[in-house]
């Protein structure tokens, strides 16, 4: 049996999380990532400083912009993680409801376009 200390379960869960967002984003339809790029930007610079939902934002992007649903709907997560490193989204360290039905009502990360 391996021991693990508290700080490298952490560690160790991130960086399963990092590979497989990775993985979904390069398995991700280039023409969707594309798209899906574009209505971030815009919505963060309509948005600065609102206060939104991945959930909320894959509802709006779909709904009202016109994007397809992806192919597998994790590669938001991907764009998030990507959208922060470049400095247009941050979490504000709060959580919501999810508004997507498929997801049960969970806590989901809240994100300041920035």
């Amino acid at each position: 049996m391996i021991l693990m200390k508290a700080n490298d379960i952490f560690v160790y869960g991130e960086s399963l999380r990092d590979r497989a967002l990775a993985q979904v984003e390069q398995n991700a339809d280039a023409t969707w990532l594309a798209q899906a790029w574009s209505v971030l930007r815009a919505y963060c610079v309509a948005n600065r400083g609102f206060v939104f939902t991945v959930p909320a934002f894959a509802i709006y992007a779909q709904h009202k912009q016109g994007l397809p649903k992806p192919r597998e709907p994790r590669v938001y997560g991907a764009i998030f993680k990507q959208a922060a490193k470049l400095g247009l989204v941050e979490k504000t360290g709060a959580f919501e409801p999810s508004p997507d039905p498929r997801q049960h009502f969970r806590p989901v990360a809240c994100w300041r376009a920035i």
